[in-house]
């Protein structure tokens, strides 16, 4: 099929959105014709619930999710639109069992980032719905040291080279390699090797229905969880190599179209009211931080 590109519109998302005046209904109007969009292309219905975030997912979080899961009333098929930096990875569990818990059948749409714990949320669908923008993370956790977040592969690799430079040129002074490893204390390091560990347990585990073969489920993870920077995009052809079952928006335009001003219209006025969240569906909305 040929690719028609976005860029060939004369009438942009972007600016036409930032000239209107942004409306919940508008928002809810193109929630409803996305889901009539995917019937009219998978021949299903389906519910869509919405996830934009500017700050990390964490416990808080739960409760609306509870609400906008009640809202949609246990569909056949949901679709969780996600967009979000990451956060805390118990509560991407919580969400995927909360989510696969309600429907019979659990995807993912990403229309521009879903990085790290968000990452882990996809990992636990059927299928990830990604377009020209979208955009996977790697799953490292991340843990304290001096002061920051810092991915635990990180801190592992930093003693692996330590000692390896260590054994390669035995001619520098012991005291060297001393005064560097002691930042990475023992108890540091048994942190960082539980968390790879959890993460890599709890990835492997839930991408089951991703998955028809263990062993593709334990590459993938395996793959995500050493890929490096923290923050490194993965587009939907690499994700596409790692195995995970995508379903590519970029055949199917207007859908695509629907998505991307969705996500548009949803950010731009979480930046105009200051909201850090944004959860929603065809007949609700939840919003929090900012200034009402």
């Amino acid at each position: 099929m040929e690719r028609k590109s976005i860029m060939e519109s004369n009438n942009p998302t972007l600016s036409r959105v930032l000239n209107e005046d942004l409306q919940t209904e508008k928002r809810q109007e193109l929630i409803t014709e996305i889901e009539d969009s995917i019937s009219d292309i998978r021949s299903e219905e389906c519910r869509v619930m919405c996830y934009i975030a500017k700050r990390s997912m964490n416990a808080d979080d739960v409760k609306a999710f509870e609400d906008m899961l009640q809202s949609v009333d246990s569909p056949e098929v949901l679709y969780l639109f996600i967009n979000s930096p990451g956060g805390d990875p118990e509560t991407a569990l919580r969400v995927i069992e909360m989510c696969r818990e309600r429907s019979s059948h659990f995807r993912a749409v990403v229309p521009d980032m879903a990085k790290s714990a968000a990452t882990q949320v996809c990992l636990g669908t059927e299928e990830i719905a990604m377009g020209y923008n979208s955009e996977l993370g790697p799953i490292d956790p991340q843990i304290p040291f001096r002061g920051e977040w810092t991915a635990a592969y990180t801190i592992k690799e930093g003693l692996e080279l330590i000692e390896t430079r260590a054994k390669e040129k035995p001619e520098v002074p012991t005291q060297v390699y001393q005064a560097i490893a002691q930042h990475y204390d023992p108890a540091l390091l048994r942190r960082a090797e539980k968390a790879i560990n959890y993460i890599e347990d709890m990835a492997t585990e839930i991408a089951g229905n991703m998955f028809n073969d263990d062993d593709e489920a334990t590459d993938c993870v395996e793959e995500l969880l050493e890929l490096n920077p923290h923050g490194k995009s993965i587009n939907i052809e690499q994700a596409e190599n790692m195995g995970l079952n995508i379903f590519d928006l970029r055949d199917h335009e207007d859908l695509w179209s629907k998505i991307w001003e969705l996500y548009i219209r949803s950010d731009t006025i979480m930046d105009e009211h200051g909201r850090e969240k944004l959860w929603e569906t065809k007949d609700h909305t939840i919003s929090t931080g900012g200034d009402g």
